[in-house]
């Protein structure tokens, strides 16, 4: 039994050893490698240099060779032959290694460098292990529909279309999909031809940058084509402000999707509204030198996570009011727009306020209700522009579709749960990005869905996210004014016109039936159905709307343009009075009214033809500009012929 033990421990180290490249050595001959395991996406090379060291005692001249290398990989070195190196002395050579784009990860492999002294007939190898890396590449392409994706719809009609959705990667991928509406269709029409189906009009950069597994991949592959005019956001608040950096995730957002923002925060833990209004009044202090030494677009305010929600006689709440007033005042004097965050109701509710706040659901209704009361008296109060950013309504619609989902929001396992930190009120990662993302929505009122930005979440969540604060701003608060809504006073009597875009014109559906294409295989095409549907009135016009298509694993959306066409529909309706009795020979003024049906302004030719009777009829004019909705009038002259009877009619 002693005898065995020694080999049976021996065989349990080996086992444990991890595998490393192996070399086949002669005690003449040292290899070494700067690289002895490669990684490569499809396409891709690199170079790896090895070095040969002579142990032997006369100068030498060595042989290279590669072998084993899989059919995806090139391996060749820069010379096959290295020459009069000199005892104790090395020299090198150049291994180039290349990767086909056809590539996936299970053609990794390895390659063999063998190192032969010709004369004594030795050698020594070392072995270079080659991986493929994962790439995560989704694709969209409209082109297909319609007229090189220029689709006709006349109002009031509902179409289906077919949207091709390819995974151009080369690993098993998840595709979402969704779509927003496009403020600006110039670059559509400015690549845009009749007739035929071009490869692509994917607006993102889909063969840039790493789209490796994991992290937060490429962040350069979406393109929404927006101009986005923010440029400063100053924040006022506390820790629910300062987790995470809220504004350093805003910037981050904005910057991603193609604009250039520069937001700051000044903070302080449980710091309230008075509080922030006492710093801002204090010369010297750095909210007062922030706030007056630079011109900022908007300033937020968030107010203590608890007070908003206290009753309007709390000595708390009414401080607060009083100092969002003054706040609001100041902003506005330094030319700057106001905005509220209305924060969240605590996961569980309000422990040291059972009663007024017993759970998130009450705690949020009366939060809501506080920040739209502080709005009412600063704009009622001031003249200033005051706007509120729903935050806490989006964590709302995540709470409602986790109990709609029959789970628990209080525990763990569920979206809801995790937007918050380990005690249940401040916000976690998850939690502060959907924060982020709707101010975003809020500032801009541009749809986050679809920003590939940098911060370090699950690509999929990070889509669910975005989805969450889109929905809230852009559909579920009508109630609420924003800051790019055309003619939006803000509650507070300011102008803004809007410049940016929402999810869709009112009363369309424009979604993706299966808006979900999972487990694509690589190189895997799919056709996605998209529904379009206008309403009946619509006004006649071109409306863009982007597709997006993104990897649930990788991170990495791209997108493509479609552009509907609503048709024009034109009718008319005519009414007239009835003609008096005519005498042969004489003639009466008839008046057509003329209603347009129309969706649009037409230029009608008008013509009058004598269907039964003897007698004719002549139109004061024959040409009609008739607007949409309008009603014109045409006098018409009926003349009853010399050799009528009694009783004749003219139709």
């Amino acid at each position: 039994m002693s005898n065995r033990c020694p080999a049976l421990v021996f065989v349990l180290l080996m086992a444990l050893t991890p595998m490393l490249p192996m070399a086949v050595a002669h005690p003449s001959i040292g290899l070494s490698l700067d690289a002895s395991h490669v990684i490569l996406s499809p396409g891709e090379a690199t170079n790896v240099t090895l070095t040969i060291h002579n142990n032997g005692s006369s100068i030498e001249d060595y042989q290279i060779a590669v072998s084993g290398n899989g059919s995806e990989w090139e391996v060749v070195p820069s010379a096959t032959e290295v020459t009069n190196v000199i005892p104790t002395y090395s020299d090198t050579a150049t291994i180039a290694i290349r990767l086909s784009t056809a590539a996936v990860p299970s053609d990794s492999s390895s390659v063999v460098i063998t190192v032969t002294e010709p004369d004594a007939n030795i050698s020594s190898s070392i072995t270079v292990l080659l991986s493929v890396q994962a790439r995560y590449l989704p694709a969209i392409d409209a082109n297909d529909a319609g007229d090189n994706g220029l689709v006709e719809i006349a109002p009031g009609d509902q179409i289906d279309l077919p949207i091709q959705i390819r995974n151009d990667g080369n690993v098993e991928d998840t595709i979402l999909l969704s779509v927003d509406q496009s403020p600006d269709i110039a670059a559509f029409w400015a690549n845009w031809t009749s007739g035929g189906n071009s490869s692509s009009n994917n607006s993102g950069g889909n063969n840039s940058g790493d789209n490796g597994t994991g992290g937060t991949g490429n962040q350069t592959g979406n393109s929404t084509n927006v101009s986005i005019s923010l440029s400063s956001v100053l924040m006022f608040g506390n820790s629910y402000t300062q987790q995470n950096s809220l504004h350093s995730l805003l910037q981050n957002m904005v910057n991603s999707a193609g604009g250039n923002v520069s937001a700051s925060a000044l903070t302080g833990g449980g710091m309230r509204l008075p509080q922030h209004f006492t710093n801002v009044n204090t010369s010297g202090n750095q909210w007062n030198t922030t706030l007056s030494n630079s011109a900022w677009d908007y300033v937020v305010l968030q107010d203590q996570s608890q007070v908003p929600s206290f009753p309007r006689t709390d000595t708390y709440w009414i401080d607060s009011k009083n100092a969002a007033i003054s706040l609001a005042d100041r902003i506005d004097s330094e030319g700057s727009d106001v905005v509220l965050l209305m924060t969240w109701g605590r996961r569980a509710g309000d422990a040291q306020n059972p009663i007024r706040n017993s759970n998130f659901t009450v705690m949020q209704e009366n939060l809501e209700s506080g920040y739209l009361d502080f709005q009412s008296n600063m704009t009622s109060s001031t003249s200033a522009n005051v706007w509120v950013a729903p935050v806490g309504l989006a964590w709302k619609a995540v709470h409602d579709d986790v109990v709609a989902s029959n789970l628990t929001p209080t525990a763990p396992g569920n979206m809801f749960y995790d937007l918050y930190s380990s005690d249940g009120s401040h916000p976690s990662l998850s939690g502060s990005y959907l924060a982020a993302c709707v101010l975003y929505s809020t500032l801009t009122g541009m749809s986050p869905v679809g920003v590939n930005d940098s911060t370090n979440l699950n690509s999929t969540l990070k889509l669910q996210l975005q989805q969450y604060a889109a929905d809230t701003v852009l559909n579920n608060t009508p109630s609420l004014s924003y800051p790019w809504q055309s003619n939006g006073t803000g509650s507070g009597g300011g102008t803004t016109s809007i410049s940016a875009m929402m999810s869709g014109p009112q009363g369309w559906e424009v979604r993706f039936l299966d808006d979900s294409m999972d487990n694509m295989t690589a190189a895997e095409t799919r056709t996605a159905t998209l529904r379009i549907s206008i309403p009946s009135d619509e006004v006649p016009g071109y409306y863009g709307f982007d597709l997006f298509a993104a990897s649930a694993l990788g991170n990495f959306s791209v997108s493509t343009t479609l552009v509907v066409n609503v048709t024009a529909v034109h009718d008319l309706v005519f009414t007239h009075d009835v003609p008096d009795v005519l005498l042969p020979g004489e003639n009466t003024t008839v008046v057509l009214d003329i209603e347009s049906l129309s969706t649009a302004a037409g230029d009608w030719t008008i013509t009058s033809q004598v269907s039964n009777g003897d007698c004719s009829a002549e139109l004061e004019s024959s040409q009609l500009n008739i607007s949409h909705g309008a009603t014109e009038s045409l006098n018409m002259t009926v003349t009853a012929d010399a050799n009528t009877v009694v009783g004749d009619e003219c139709t």
